[in-house]
């Protein structure tokens, strides 16, 4: 069991005014900004903030309780033209974000927990979850883990799912 990303170590503790869950780190308060405010605030997401202004997909970021797995520029200047070509398809753009994008909060602990196993996206298709040196999500990695936003958490990746 986690709570924002923390993991539960000791359940049920008694105490004399009540009862005590012992976590394995600090909880910080939740952001105000939602994931998509984030994507366009955060210098490593550019390109993916303007995929997302091109698609007027902010809306659909700003949904309770999703994960995102953000691709970083690096992976959409890999692309080469077909990013240039993916800037004129919003139909495209859109699953793209479906594609990165599952319902509920998935911390880097809950996905650990899971490794070998897989979580769906919005789609429904299957993501498969591998533990080796690092967290990857259908082969892509998180390179940078458990941002906590208003309204669920985003990692970013390495690579498109």
């Amino acid at each position: 069991m986690s709570v924002s990303g923390a993991t539960l170590i000791k359940a049920d503790q008694q105490a004399t005014n009540g009862v005590v869950q012992v976590i394995d780190r600090v909880l910080y308060s939740i952001p105000d900004d939602t994931i998509s405010n984030y994507i366009q605030e955060n210098s490593r997401l550019r390109k993916l903030a303007m995929l997302m202004q091109i698609a007027g997909y902010q809306d659909s970021l700003d949904k309770q309780n999703i994960t995102l797995f953000a691709p970083s520029d690096a992976v959409f200047e890999e692309m080469g033209a077909n990013f240039t070509n993916l800037l004129t398809n919003a139909s495209t753009i859109k699953a793209l974000f479906r594609n990165h994008t599952v319902n509920n909060t998935f911390y880097t602990n809950g996905l650990r927990i899971l490794d070998g196993g897989y979580i769906t996206n919005l789609p429904g298709t299957k993501l498969p979850i591998k533990i080796n040196q690092g967290v990857y999500v259908s082969g892509a990695k998180l390179v940078e883990e458990d941002v906590s936003l208003k309204n669920g958490v985003l990692h970013i990746i390495n690579k498109l799912l």
